[in-house]
């Protein structure tokens, strides 16, 4: 299996949601590689399948409806979002146990910088520090290929939380890496500790990195 992976700053946030569609229906005809974005977007809020109007104060930012469960939440620079397009049937386990592997990378990946943290599913879904969210969890799910995913709170400016109730949730319970250490924190290197850690999810693989959307979508052959 060959893992396609994207590390790219900036990306534009349609661009990605339309690539992630091509990617999904691609991977449910051949299912054999599987495809990992590891972006952060410009400032942007995306609505699940469970948004509430009322949830969204800010109407200044761009708003993307998109098929993942749970309601409104942000996106912005010095966030680590990860994009998995993969087959649950080629690497054979169920959703469930794929959200469980993922967010328990991210707890192991907060442990190296001292954060401890806790995995939650269902309405809480994501990753907690004290009853603070640091990361958020969306997935959805068509035939038996994922695409979405996960949004850790790096550098993030948490300010783009307070104009929405992220998930049904008052804003101001979101935290960050930054906030939890008191420190910047560097960017690459935590992705490419997340990078090595989903890898394990995924099994043994061979890798394909790109470091410009427009390369991986020509590789991928989505123009």
């Amino acid at each position: 299996m060959v893992v396609h992976i994207l590390l790219q700053r900036n990306a534009d946030y349609e661009q990605c949601l339309n690539l992630q569609r091509f990617l999904q229906n691609l991977v449910n005809k051949n299912g054999e590689d599987s495809f990992m974005l590891m972006i952060d977007h410009p400032p942007v809020y995306t609505a699940g399948r469970h948004y509430n109007e009322s949830d969204l104060v800010d109407r200044s930012v761009p708003v993307h409806h998109i098929e993942r469960g749970g309601s409104y939440t942000y996106h912005g620079p010095g966030q680590l979002v990860v994009y998995f397009v993969v087959s649950l049937k080629h690497l054979g386990v169920t959703m469930r146990d794929f959200v469980s592997s993922v967010q328990q990378n991210e707890v192991e990946l907060l442990s190296h910088y001292g954060i401890e943290s806790e995995s939650r599913t269902g309405k809480d879904a994501g990753i907690w520090v004290s009853g603070r969210k640091i990361s958020s969890t969306g997935f959805s799910v068509m035939e038996f290929s994922t695409m979405h995913g996960i949004a850790l709170n790096v550098n993030t400016d948490l300010s783009g939380f307070f104009k929405i109730n992220p998930c049904g949730f008052p804003g101001e319970l979101m935290t960050s890496m930054r906030q939890e250490t008191g420190k910047e924190i560097d960017y690459n290197q935590v992705r490419r500790k997340a990078m090595s850690l989903m890898l394990k999810t995924l099994g043994p693989q061979r890798l394909r990195i790109f470091y410009s959307t427009d390369r991986f979508c020509t590789a991928a052959g989505y123009q």
